[in-house]
């Protein structure tokens, strides 16, 4: 298999799974709605794709939130797609930090690895805003919304991250990986 043809496969798997954790996510929320938290690991899998492959991974959150519009009523659809797959598609900022840092580095330091998290939430957040702008006239307090309802979901990912960092090849960046396998085993 191809690295491209390796990289479509793991980037579409991610996102499947990404697909399955908003609807987990989106229908505990339904069946405990005074839990008092909404959890979903769809993030998490887009920054292990965005580790892994790069700012392109990015397409994974967008396409998981794209899952939630179909379970909007027909007065939701434009807030629903605003909220989810546009807002969620900021994620993609985050991969700014890649200009400066490699990814590996990402993955090695757990104080990059939050601050990474970070970032990604820092710039949907960014998306929520924008979207709440649009809906409802309120840039900021989209924002503080986002970061507060989601407070409990970002420590949540931020532990799941740093426990998965020190899993040997889940974060790694991909290829970089295929290439020092090619030049160890002349093949992949």
């Amino acid at each position: 298999m191809t690295i491209g043809k390796y990289k479509q496969v793991d980037i579409i798997m991610l996102t499947l799974l990404a697909i399955a954790c908003e609807l987990l996510g989106y229908f505990a929320h339904l069946k405990f709605p005074d839990a008092g938290f909404y959890l979903s690991f769809s993030i998490v899998l887009c920054i292990v794709g965005m580790l892994r492959w790069g700012y392109s991974a990015f397409i994974i959150y967008p396409i998981a939130g794209l899952a939630l519009v179909f379970t909007a009523q027909p007065s939701e659809i434009f807030d629903k797609i605003l909220l989810f797959p546009v807002a969620n598609s900021f994620i993609v900022l985050s991969a700014v930090m890649f200009k400066f840092v490699s990814r590996e580095t990402v993955k090695d330091s757990g104080t990059k690895t939050l601050i990474f998290v970070l970032a990604a939430y820092a710039s949907v957040a960014i998306g929520k805003g924008f979207a709440m702008l649009i809906l409802a006239g309120g840039l900021f307090n989209g924002m503080a919304i986002y970061v507060l309802a989601d407070l409990f979901n970002i420590v949540m990912v931020s532990l799941v991250l740093l426990f998965l960092r020190k899993r040997d090849g889940l974060l790694s960046d991909m290829e970089t990986y295929f290439e020092e396998e090619k030049e160890e085993n002349g093949a992949v």
